[in-house]
């Protein structure tokens, strides 16, 4: 087993127990694309639902992807550069490492050259935290906490680390392509959560689902550099999707956009716990 790392707001650091090799990378679906093909972001990020890496759909500058309301999914999120970064995932504007809305302060996963991790939880101390879960809106996470402003995004801020107490050398002659080429040990499937994200037809949300052990624990070997940029995925039902004008065929007639200004870091915000 390896280590995740994590760090908090004054910099200090937040190591997790789990296994985050992976293995072969997502194949292409109808007309759609693997996230982690796309050159230009600073981390590659595949979204893994039920175990099984999500399609992604291009539309302009925008990338999305469906869920169904019960599923389970999870960020894998590869690091292509030869030093390390910190990565702070979040969901509807929320935060996955910290309480509130998700700004460029809070905790990051910490992802060695090459290497890659898996986020699933929303964290809620150092012994683990709640399953990521497709939901209804008003059953999700943002709704329960009194702010939809941005659902239907999620988000990974990337801030480059430097270790405070040694020079890494560089790599030498690193196959980049081998992030690509390791396939994930998938989730566990099987178990839906509670049936109460059933209970209207009006979208999707991210929610809170079973809680789960993922240990960690804290070190301050790495200070943040800069930040490298962020990588947006956004989603919504088969019936969004549509509304939305996202192509899930070439040959669909294109409707009214939605969901474009959700914003996956929003700022600081002292919000209430998971409920």
């Amino acid at each position: 087993m390896k280590l995740q790392h994590i760090f908090p707001v004054c910099a200090v650091l937040l190591v997790l127990w789990g296994n985050f090799s992976a293995t072969g990378s997502a194949q292409s679906q109808s007309r759609s694309y693997p996230v982690e093909r796309i050159r230009r972001d600073p981390v590659q990020v595949t979204i893994f639902v039920e175990g099984s890496p999500a399609p992604v759909y291009p539309d302009g500058p925008y990338r999305w992807i469906e869920g169904r309301r019960g599923q389970r999914f999870a960020f894998h999120i590869t690091n292509p550069n030869a030093f390390p970064v910190g990565v702070i995932p979040s969901a509807d504007g929320h935060s996955l490492t910290a309480d509130g809305r998700a700004s460029a302060s809070h905790p990051a996963y910490v992802v060695q050259p090459y290497e890659t991790i898996t986020v699933s939880l929303w964290r809620e101390d150092l012994q683990g935290g709640r399953e990521l879960v497709f939901t209804s809106i008003d059953q999700s996470l943002a709704a329960r906490k009194g702010d939809r402003r941005n659902i239907g995004v999620l988000g990974v801020l990337v801030w480059q680390l430097e270790d405070r107490y040694q020079q890494r050398p560089v790599p030498l002659q690193k196959d980049r392509e081998s992030a690509e080429n390791r396939k994930t040990q998938p989730g566990t499937a099987g178990k839906s959560a509670d049936s109460s994200i059933y209970q209207d037809n009006g979208g999707i949300g991210v929610g809170a689902g079973n809680r789960v052990g993922d240990s960690a624990y804290l070190t301050d070997q790495y200070r943040r550099v800069r930040v490298l940029g962020t990588v947006s995925l956004y989603y919504d039902d088969r019936p969004g999707l549509i509304r939305a004008g996202v192509l899930l065929d070439p040959y669909e007639y294109r409707q009214p956009r939605d969901r474009r200004r959700a914003n996956p870091f929003p700022g600081e915000y002292k919000g209430v716990r998971i409920p």
